[in-house]
């Protein structure tokens, strides 16, 4: 359990607890004030993030949640006082939205050194009543410390940001990082993800700290996430099934893959390959096991030709080359 965390000072007494060994590399954060301490997420539930945080601090401990996605809610089971936003609240108590089956094959479906004691067979999602029920402007008192709720719907309904006005510290959960954005869920939503992020881009903000991958990232990022899907907006590609776009260190995914069976199992499907200009059916088809490398994909509707990846029915669209030919 020791090896599985990693943890990192960001000052005096605020800590990320990482979990870089997962190719969800998670972060979360231990907030510790005078009277209370507050602890964002717990990550993916493989190992208990409780012994590490009670070596950190003696303070009462509240977790909040800034979205009930499985990579966030994992070790909620190891405490007493839970806090959710009200859109999430019986997501998180009797209707999580992905079968357990398809969780623990996201959870394993990368080579990953889980810690000796871990059983995939045993995995069982969080499910439990929050002690608390929060809405957009809540505000969180540690004692001489504040920590406000920002409601940032799009990569799910209730997802949060949690912003601290006095260290100007914005928790962006996945809302802000660096590597691929997520809204093409069902429960995602593109466009308000695209005014979540206009959102805290109005903040003052000297540190980003985001729930995956790299934990330092530039503040500048926002802009240009924001720059991104205004693109995207006025291409109209801003909706579910137009692709993934890269922009270098970061990519914006809204392409529904077909892949999973919400009814519980996984599935290989064939699907047609449909161009990222105009939203069209081109000639081409894939599997679930195709992979395309720098694939020149022509449109017979729109005339123009992409320059694309596939892997896994998900189709990546070069930036560059997009709506040059």
């Amino acid at each position: 359990m020791e090896n599985w965390f990693t943890v990192e000072k960001i000052d005096t007494d605020t800590f990320a607890i990482s979990e870089y060994k997962h190719w969800e590399e998670t972060h979360c954060y231990l907030l510790c004030g005078t009277e209370k301490a507050i602890l964002i997420d717990t990550g993916l539930g493989v190992s208990n993030i409780k012994t590490v945080v009670c070596n950190l601090t003696k303070l009462p401990i509240t977790v909040i949640t800034t979205h009930v996605h499985w990579d966030h809610i994992g070790g909620h089971k190891y405490f007493d006082s839970i806090a959710v936003h009200k859109a999430e609240q019986e997501w998180l108590s009797c209707h999580f939205p992905i079968p357990l089956q398809v969780v623990k094959h996201n959870l394993i479906c990368k080579p990953c050194d889980f810690p000796i004691d871990f059983v995939i067979d045993d995995y069982q999602l969080y499910n439990g009543v929050p002690d608390l029920v929060f809405n957009d402007g809540y505000s969180f008192d540690l004692g001489n410390r504040q920590l406000t709720v920002i409601h940032t719907p799009g990569h799910s309904p209730g997802h949060c940001c949690f912003y601290e006005a006095d260290r100007q510290y914005l928790y962006s959960g996945d809302l802000i990082y660096m590597g691929c954005l997520n809204a093409f869920y069902p429960t995602t939503n593109p466009q308000q993800f695209y005014q979540s992020v206009k959102k805290v881009k109005g903040l003052r903000i000297e540190r980003v700290l985001p729930s995956h991958h790299q934990l330092s990232i530039p503040v500048c990022i926002i802009d240009r996430i924001e720059k991104a899907f205004c693109e995207l907006e006025k291409q109209g590609n801003l909706e579910q099934g137009k692709g993934v776009f890269n922009f270098g260190d970061f990519q914006i995914h809204i392409w529904k893959s077909k892949s999973t069976n919400y009814d519980g199992g996984l599935k290989l499907e064939i699907d047609w390959i449909k161009c990222p200009i105009c939203g069209g059916k081109t000639h081409n088809k894939v599997r679930e096991d195709t992979e395309m490398k720098n694939f020149p994909l022509f449109c017979p509707k729109s005339k123009k030709e992409t320059l694309i990846d596939v892997k896994n029915l998900t189709m990546t669209v070069y930036k560059d080359f997009f709506g040059k030919w």
